[in-house]
């Protein structure tokens, strides 16, 4: 992964709140944090492809998603630390897109 803001989705908590639950990458995620697309990773070939850049499997998508609240072990937390899995409960537009092996970050453009 790279050195930007990204939170990996492993599942999407369907219900009237947008809430995904992952894993959080290098860059930690706060509260208020803004997330501005969701891409695929193409899954690596060989050992050799784990030390290169990642390359995006799926077109990236437009979202427009706030970080509300985040728990971790049922209980609320602040941030998550890279490597920490949580639950983000977002705000906004495209929670639609959302979903396993999908990755919530910020655009190339921002």
């Amino acid at each position: 992964m790279s050195s930007k803001k990204e939170f990996i989705i492993m599942g999407v908590v369907e219900g009237y709140l947008c809430r995904a639950i992952g894993r959080c990458c290098d860059v930690p995620i706060r509260l208020g944090d803004q997330f501005d697309a969701v891409y695929r990773y193409k899954p690596p070939a060989t050992l050799e492809d784990y030390a290169k850049e990642p390359e995006l499997e799926a077109e990236e998508r437009r979202v427009s998603l706030r970080v509300e609240a985040i728990q971790s072990y049922e209980r609320p937390v602040s941030h998550l630390s890279p490597g920490m899995t949580g639950t983000l409960q977002l705000s906004g537009v495209g929670c639609n897109f959302l979903g396993p092996g999908w990755v919530l970050g910020v655009s190339e453009d921002s």
